[in-house]
């Protein structure tokens, strides 16, 4: 996220607004940090390698509901600590 400079103007918006932005950044972070990987390994296409460093997170809805539910606790928690968002 280094290369967007300042982001304040993230910190500004509602949490709702700014996790796509956030969530986008971060899966082009990694894209990249994947195609760094995959440049000397260039035997295989990137996909393949892509697949081979990242396979896919397989979650039922029960653990991902768990998941959000722990998220949300530890966002609660953080703003009883501090006292606002």
């Amino acid at each position: 996220m280094e290369r967007y400079g300042s982001l304040d103007y993230l910190f500004k918006l509602d949490i709702e607004d700014a996790l796509p932005f956030i969530d986008y950044a971060y899966e082009k972070r990694e894209e990249e940090l994947i195609f760094q990987r995959w440049i000397p390994y260039q035997q295989i296409s990137y996909d393949e390698f892509k697949a081979q460093i990242k396979p896919p997170v397989i979650k039922n809805d029960e653990e991902i509901l768990k998941d959000v539910k722990e998220i949300i606790n530890a966002f609660n928690k953080g703003v009883e600590r501090n006292g606002n968002i």
